[in-house]
This record gives C-alpha cells, sequence and structure tokens, in this order.
C-alpha cells in the first residue's frame, strides 16, 4: 500500500478509537438492559435463567466475563460498572477493526481509494461506534465472529491446523455469547462443503475438518454451562430459548397492527408494506423511528418499512432515539441526520453492486465446477446472506419495530465490508473514465464521513455535562 494511504488508515483508525472512547466515558445506558445480567451472576455467584430479567436468555459468557472481571477489580458502584465494562467492549471493538483493516488490507486490488473508503465508512459508522461504547454482549460477538470468518478466510486460502483450531475457538466464543454466532458457524460450514467438492484432491481432507468443525462445536456448546443448553431444554424445552412469543403471521396487502393478546406496537403490518417498500420521504421528513409514541395508530409510515428500518438504523446512532438519555428534543439533528441519510444513498448503492457482483461470480464459478475463481468458496456471500435471511425472518417472526436492528447484523461485518470492497472496486473502475465523475463520488463520501463524525461528536457532548465524572 503507498505509504500515504496508509498514513491515512493509522489516522482514521486513531479518530475512530478517539470517538468510541469519549462516547465510551461519558455513557451510562445502553439500547437493552444486559448489566442486570452482569449484577445478578455479581451477586448470586450463579448464571441467571429464562425468567430472571429481561436478556437473561442470551447465552452467558459475556455476563459471567463482566461479573468475573466487576468481582476480581472489586468494583460496585452501578456507574463504574459500566463504565468499566463498555471499556471492556471498546477493547473488543478496536481489535474488530484491526482484524477489519487487515482483511480489507488483503482484498485482490490496487486501488487504494477502494480500500480507504471502505474502512473509513467502517471504522466511522455511528451505528458501531455506538455499539462498541454499551455494555452489552454485542461488540463481544461481533469480534469472535469476524475473527472466526477471519481466520476461516485464510484456512480456505492455506489449510492449516492452527488456522482451523482458531476459527473453532472463536467459533465457540461466538455461540456461548449470543445465538446468533450460529450464523457465522452455518457461513463457514458451507464454505467448507463446498471447498471440499471444489477440490478433488483434498476432498477427504476438508470432509474431515467439516466433520470436526460440525462435531466438536455442537458437543462443545451443548455442555458448556454458560450456553445453558441442557438447562434450558430441562426447564423449557428448548435449548435455545427467548422471552417473546412468535407473532401470527401478516397478510400480504392487509395490514394489521394490532392483535388481541399479543404485545404488539407496529412494525412489519404487512408483507408488501414490511419488504416491498423503501419510504425514504418519509425518512426525510421525520428521521426518527418515532419511539416516543407506541400507539398502535399513530406512529411515522417508515417504522413498518424493514428496508427503511435497516438503512436508516445502519447510518445514525441518533435515528433509534432511544436510550433515554440519547433523545433528542424538537427538531434537534434533524437536519444531520437528513444528511446522513441523503449522503448515505451512495455507499449503500455501492453495497447492492458489490452483493449481486458476489452472486455472480459466485454462480459462474459454481456451474462452471471451479470454485477456485472465488477465492473463498462462497464464505463471504454466505455470510451476508444468513445474517441479512436471519433478519428478515427476526422481522417477520416479531413484527415489532424493536426486532429490525443493524446491530444484529453486524456480526457479519467482514463479510459486508467484502461485499462493499467489490462493488467498490467496480463503481470506482467505471468512475475513473471521467475524473469530475471520481471527484464528485470522493467529495460525497468525505462529507458523509464528516457528518458520520459530527454525529458521534453530538451526542458526546448532549451526555458530557450529566455524566462528567465517575
Amino acid at each position: 500500500m503507498n505509504p500515504k494511504y496508509r498514513n491515512l488508515f493509522i489516522a482514521i483508525f486513531i479518530l475512530s478509537l478517539a470517538l468510541r472512547l469519549g462516547l465510551t466515558l461519558v455513557n451510562r445506558e445502553a439500547i437493552d438492559d444486559h448489566m442486570e445480567a452482569v449484577r445478578l451472576i455479581l451477586s448470586t455467584h450463579q448464571l441467571p435463567s429464562l425468567i430472571d430479567c429481561r436478556e437473561c436468555f442470551h447465552p452467558k459468557l459475556f455476563y459471567a466475563s463482566a461479573a468475573a472481571l466487576l468481582g476480581l477489580l472489586g468494583i460496585y458502584d452501578n456507574n463504574a460498572q459500566v463504565v468499566l465494562v463498555q471499556l471492556v467492549n471498546f477493547l473488543a471493538g478496536a481489535i474488530t477493526l484491526v482484524f477489519a483493516w487487515k482483511l480489507i488490507e488483503e482484498f485482490p486490488s490496487k486501488n487504494d481509494i477502494v480500500k480507504l473508503t471502505t474502512f473509513a465508512l467502517l471504522a466511522l459508522n455511528p451505528k458501531l461506534i455506538a455499539v462498541n461504547s454499551q455494555a452489552t454482549n454485542d461488540s463481544f460477538l461481533i469480534l469472535f465472529c469476524t475473527a472466526a470468518l477471519f481466520f476461516a478466510w485464510r484456512f480456505l486460502q492455506k489449510p492449516g491446523r492452527m488456522l482451523f483450531g482458531t476459527a473453532v475457538v472463536f467459533l465457540l466464543l461466538a455461540v456461548s455469547t449470543k445465538t446468533t454466532g450460529w450464523i457465522a458457524f452455518a457461513a463457514i460450514f458451507l464454505a467448507l462443503l463446498l471447498a471440499a467438492w471444489a477440490k478433488g484432491e483434498q476432498r477427504k481432507t476438508f470432509l474431515f475438518y467439516v466433520s470436526m468443525m460440525t462435531v466438536g462445536v455442537l458437543a462443545l456448546t451443548t455442555i458448556d454451562p454458560l450456553s445453558q443448553f441442557i438447562s434450558n431444554y430441562q426447564k423449557y424445552g428448548s435449548p435455545i430459548t427467548n422471552t417473546r412469543p412468535a407473532m401470527p403471521m401478516p397478510a400480504f396487502f392487509k395490514q394489521i397492527s394490532s392483535y388481541k393478546g399479543y404485545y404488539f406496537r407496529p412494525g412489519i403490518v404487512s408483507i408488501q408494506d414490511g419488504f416491498l417498500t423503501f419510504k425514504f420521504i418519509d425518512l426525510l421528513r421525520y428521521p426518527l423511528i418515532g419511539t416516543e409514541t407506541n400507539d398502535i395508530a399513530s406512529y411515522p409510515p417508515q417504522r413498518t418499512s424493514f428496508w427503511t428500518l435497516l438503512y436508516a438504523d445502519s447510518q445514525s446512532l441518533h435515528f433509534q432515539n432511544w436510550p433515554r438519555s440519547w433523545e433528542t428534543s424538537g427538531l434537534q439533528g434533524f437536519d444531520l441526520s437528513r444528511g446522513i441519510f441523503i449522503l448515505g444513498l451512495l455507499p449503500a448503492f455501492i453495497f447492492i453492486v458489490g452483493f449481486f457482483l458476489e452472486i455472480f461470480i459466485f454462480l459462474r464459478s459454481f456451474f462452471s465446477h471451479d470454485l477456485r475463481n472465488a477465492d473463498d468458496h462462497g464464505l463471504w456471500l454466505a455470510a451476508t446472506c444468513g445474517y441479512i435471511l436471519f433478519l428478515l425472518l427476526f422481522a417477520l417472526l416479531f413484527r415489532d419495530f424493536s426486532f429490525i436492528k443493524f446491530v444484529y447484523i453486524l456480526p457479519g461485518l467482514p463479510a459486508f465490508a467484502w461485499v462493499f470492497l467489490r462493488g467498490a472496486e467496480k463503481v470506482y473502475g467505471y468512475l475513473a473514465r471521467s475524473r469530475w465523475a471520481t471527484v464528485l463520488v470522493n467529495g460525497a463520501i468525505v462529507a458523509l464521513l464528516a457528518l458520520y463524525v459530527l454525529d458521534v461528536t453530538t451526542l458526546i457532548l448532549q451526555l458530557n455535562p450529566i455524566n462528567i465524572h465517575f
């Protein structure tokens, strides 16, 4: 890489860490209260079960680790506990960025602008910064899934026991942190199967590794007390639990926003409205999710559009307007959010281009019986599709708008980065025909990055007067 671009990489990395650290030190709340489970372990010295708290249905690796650290250091002040756990997540976020940086550097392209743009959009993404600055289990999961996918990708390129073992260890950590770690497991499983099919001379070797990973992860996770698979099955009849019942399936066109006997704040009210719309104009009119009203008859139109919610939540940490200390009043920040949503269409378009290119490359290699052209054996495509399909199914089953969150698919971060790289290489290659088009696109990306930084900075300044001491 050109030294100039490497220096820019370093500068962006340092800036992203500064924003994460700043938000970590002033923040005291999270989207969901995961500290309740940590404090239960700290006070009872036992792992809580499904009925003990709102977030207690998750596997317990994060909670047990946080409780052990707090107990070891003897920290019992609530604010100090939150800050320390957030600092751990800050570290997890920093390591995640290192993995992403390494993956982006190794993307097979000589265009350093493409790589720099991808890393900058990822490192400065406000939502990812927010996640790394909260006391939740998401930063652990994102790190473990990123590492597992990264080492699995390295293994597919050059098989070795050390790479395979490292990928499996991170998979075990992921599924012991949150159930969605199994999506990374499924993506790696499929890629290994395709590698066995493609590499005839190494078929037995890859089938052996597939078997070892499957049996090892399933067996070790089952007996791992942190997963609680056995106790969950004994108590509730299922190894994987959830505190919310699934909703009735929506109609295709008829919009139904409430069902008797179900707690339901309108999210997906019909298939057509939920999954076949992108309400961008409504989003610009009111760039918030609208949590100030849970009335089933009064809510902003964009709240019932899956793709609008996912897009907006991936671009701004102010869109959800939650937790309570993060809320804005009146029209505060509306122009900033609108600017982000308008400029964010460009990287969204590049990602879509990359997604279809990745599908084309994979299918061409698959049907030509030569997956050597797809150097990841479909790993990144499987992970991308897996996490997006999971969120689609999640939204369809539970339908409350709060189940449609960008954070739920962030464990697929390295796959999304790879797909974006694919699209950016194509788009920038096309733009190279026109100097002014390249300047315009680069200018729009720089402007978006500036708004990202401003989005995070405004929240830090908003929280600072309240939580300046700890």
